[in-house]
């Protein structure tokens, strides 16, 4: 789905990321390394495979100026925070946060990789 909050980026930019977070490991090869989750309105989401075997989730907050609703502003440090919080219940299935980077200097918006469930 197409939205003024999806801060989508190019696969170079994704590779910046995802170096950051796992540090220095790079994309895999092929054009499936890649892959948009287009489903949703919010935030700009990815499959992402590693050059490591890992098939990682990676999304991305609206970009800066983007007209969002009050409640919505730094919605993503709260949905990581939730996230670990629920995962502490073995009960409940909920992905591990592998990094959450809200510094803004390889991304100019927060942003999170996620266990793939």
């Amino acid at each position: 789905m197409d939205s003024k909050t999806k801060n989508r980026k190019t696969r170079a930019q994704i590779e910046a990321m995802a170096a950051k977070a796992f540090d220095g490991i790079s994309l895999a090869d092929g054009n499936d390394a890649v892959v948009e989750l287009k489903d949703g309105w919010f935030n700009a989401s990815y499959k992402v495979l590693l050059a490591d075997g890992r098939a990682v989730i990676l999304k991305i907050a609206p970009p800066p100026g983007a007209e969002v609703m009050q409640y919505e502003k730094n919605i993503m440090a709260t949905e990581v925070a939730i996230m670990r919080l629920v995962r502490q219940n073995p009960a409940i299935p909920a992905p591990a946060i592998y990094f959450f980077d809200d510094g803004h200097d390889v991304c100019d918006s927060d942003y999170f990789f996620m266990e793939l469930m």
